[in-house]
């Protein structure tokens, strides 16, 4: 199984332990090698991350750096200290001094470490071509054709002899992975543009990717910048999309509202599984403050026994004719937006969870439902008989009566958009 996750960010999920901040850094594990993809901007965040999330640095076999900027190198001194000797992956441009020019003030942003200081820590690996980190998972190197808009700072610059000259971003990097689903791209700021960035992947790798992780620097982008990204992207399926940092909220709102469920937001302690035992998946984690309202997707909740999804005005003790949770497949409310033109979304017709991937025509009542490590549900109902009211319509159409399933909580904890769902006695259970 390959899973990716994020480690810091400048947010992070609700009722975590994580702590946030202005910066960036991913976990990968591919095949029980773990590779560390930037360091935030500060040693005490990603530390401090790295053991809530119970990640030793030990464990990591090498950490691939995404460009200079502090935000994503902070964190790289404090590191070190604990996995000295590291290969670490970068473009040889990283070394090179980063200032931000606001009149006559200039202040370095780029690495902490000086270049000595850097070589004695790590094993430095340096290199303007693409490098296999472990294998299938690549840096992308240089990114140097750019015909489409970076994501440049005006504040951003370089020494150039005796003055200055703009910051060129030739150190910019990203991460591909090639998982069973197909590519993922995992950028850290995207400083030589998204759509520049993905035209590299294409002619060095063969291939568009399936899903994109992290910031795109597209916090500055205009509308018709916006409204391009969304043409090239659509053609491509259009990817899963899991933006965060610099990506910034107007961005986000402009992508998700163009391209739908494809878009996600990616704050500290995301994760995200990908390949054979991922294939089912829960996309939304749904609820509402009255039975009769559709319901919003809150990202994740907790499940608890003998009362539902904390929060849900569906939750609550057992009793004959109310179930305390309800599935629904994206593919059927897919199918119906197709039939009928609609666009509905996760808990339009007010299910609480939303799967993907999740054979629901092949489940009967007794089976149960693994959904990450520890929750565990027992489906008591498919449908609903015709005599049992249904109290919500969305546009005047219904799925959870003919195509819901209905649960109690056998096993309760926190689930989250992204976890994988199984029926129990699969592989793996």
């Amino acid at each position: 199984m390959i899973q990716i996750t994020c480690v810091v960010d400048n947010s992070v999920r609700p009722v975590s332990t994580l702590w946030g901040e202005h910066g960036l850094a991913f976990l990968i594990e591919m095949e029980g090698q773990r590779v560390l993809f930037d360091t935030g901007a500060s040693g005490a965040v990603l530390m401090h991350n790295l053991r809530e999330l119970d990640i030793p640095p030990a464990s990591i076999a090498a950490l691939a750096l995404s460009h200079a900027h502090f935000d994503h190198t902070g964190g790289l001194e404090a590191f070190l200290r604990e996995r000295p000797g590291l290969p670490v992956y970068a473009h040889p441009d990283l070394l090179r001094g980063r200032f931000s020019r606001r009149g006559q003030e200039a202040k370095s942003v780029g690495l902490r470490l000086t270049e000595d200081a850097l070589r004695r820590a790590a094993d430095l690996r340096l290199s303007d071509a693409p490098q296999e980190i472990v294998p299938g998972v690549w840096t992308t190197g240089e990114i140097r054709d750019r015909p489409e808009p970076e994501g440049r700072a005006p504040h951003h610059w370089i020494r150039d002899g005796e003055g200055w000259a703009p910051d060129p971003y030739r150190d910019d990097l990203a991460l591909v992975v090639d998982s069973p689903a197909g590519l993922v791209l995992v950028c850290g700021c995207c400083h030589a543009g998204l759509l520049n960035t993905l035209l590299h992947v294409r002619r060095t790798f063969g291939r568009d990717p399936v899903m994109i992780l992290g910031g795109s620097h597209l916090i500055s982008a205009d509308e018709a910048h916006l409204q391009r990204i969304v043409r090239l992207l659509r053609p491509l399926g259009p990817p899963a999309l899991y933006l965060n940092h610099c990506t910034g909220i107007a961005a986000y709102v402009a992508l998700a509202h163009a391209l739908g469920e494809p878009v996600h937001p990616c704050p500290a302690g995301t994760r995200i599984r990908l390949g054979e035992e991922s294939a089912a998946e829960v996309i939304a984690v749904c609820r509402s403050d009255r039975r009769s309202d559709p319901k919003t997707d809150v990202g994740e909740g907790e499940l608890r026994v003998d009362w539902g999804l904390v929060g849900d005005a569906h939750a609550g003790p057992p009793q004959p004719g109310r179930w305390q949770v309800s599935l629904l497949a994206w593919e059927s409310v897919e199918r119906l937006n197709r039939e009928k033109g609609l666009n509905a979304r996760p808990g339009s017709f007010a299910e609480n969870l939303t799967t993907r991937g999740l054979d629901t025509a092949a489940l009967a009542v007794g089976d149960r439902l693994v959904i990450g490590d520890q929750v565990v549900l027992e489906v008591e109902q498919i449908g609903k008989p015709p005599t049992l009211a249904h109290t919500y319509q969305f546009r005047g159409h219904s799925l959870l009566p003919t195509e819901g399933i209905f649960c109690q909580v056998v096993a309760g904890g926190m689930v989250r958009r992204g976890d994988p769902i199984r029926k129990q006695g699969d592989s793996g259970g």
